[in-house]
């Protein structure tokens, strides 16, 4: 892909990528292995607890939005009192982000569990490009 990318273009390394997706997939497809809707919708408790992170998180961004606005923020050293807000709320939402990656780790999908077995997963998710289409 790297040798595609450089030599002719991103768009022809993209497309040589999604053909050899189509085949994996038909491949696997083909010896018995299918992934149904079942096994990438998230069951209704990890949504609800996903649901349940992000209000948490949200509602600490607006309560920090408020204390700004009210000229009651704490400041952050080094920082005025609009950089001291983007720290906090870009502080929360990663955390926010964190969370909901955790929630999906202990309460994920049946895909997900597929995917785990082959590759190493991190807390973020971010996964072995051939255990991809697995987590999707």
């Amino acid at each position: 892909m790297q040798v595609l990318n450089t030599d002719y273009s991103a768009l022809v390394a993209a497309s040589c990528m999604n053909r050899l997706a189509k085949l994996s997939a038909r491949f696997i497809g083909n010896r018995g292995f299918s992934i149904g809707i079942d096994d990438v919708t998230p069951a209704p408790r990890l949504v609800e607890k996903k649901q349940q992170t992000v209000s948490t998180g949200y509602a600490k961004v607006q309560e920090y939005i408020k204390d700004f606005s009210k000229g009651r923020l704490k400041l952050e050293s080094g920082c005025d009192s609009e950089q001291s807000l983007e720290k906090v709320v870009t502080d929360a939402l990663n955390d926010v982000r964190e969370k909901a990656a955790k929630v999906r780790l202990h309460l994920g999908c049946q895909a997900l569990h597929v995917a785990v077995t082959p590759c190493k997963v991190t807390e973020h998710m971010y996964m072995p490009q051939t255990c991809y289409l697995l987590s999707a």
